[in-house]
């Protein structure tokens, strides 16, 4: 019971993994004075916790109307040398990143 809603929260993290790397690094510079500010450092797992679970909704909206995310799709275009499609025609795109909840 416990495993397909820890993949529920997990899957969309990985399938973005790099562009949530980049913006958590991202929140990490951008926050660091306020860090460095803090001297019991409980501001340090807020802003992880916090980020963690904007992270986690912003991954599974991105996921639920595109194939990859932004720079994971940056990434394949590079790779493949040209544009690769990214928005999802429709719920039942057989090349969704998620599945589609209740289908079989």
């Amino acid at each position: 019971m416990l495993r397909p809603r820890l993949s529920a929260v997990l899957e969309p993290l990985g399938k973005m993994a790099l562009t949530n790397y980049v913006t958590g690094t991202a929140v990490i510079v951008l926050a660091l004075p306020l860090l460095n500010a803090d001297p019991t450092r409980w501001s340090v797992l807020a802003l992880t916790a916090v980020t963690l679970v904007v992270q986690v909704l912003v991954s599974r909206w991105w996921l639920g109307r595109y194939r990859y995310g932004p720079l994971e799709w940056v990434w394949r275009c590079l790779t493949f040398f040209r544009p690769v499609p990214n928005r999802l025609e429709s719920n039942r795109d057989h090349h969704r990143p998620l599945p589609d909840p209740g289908l079989p």
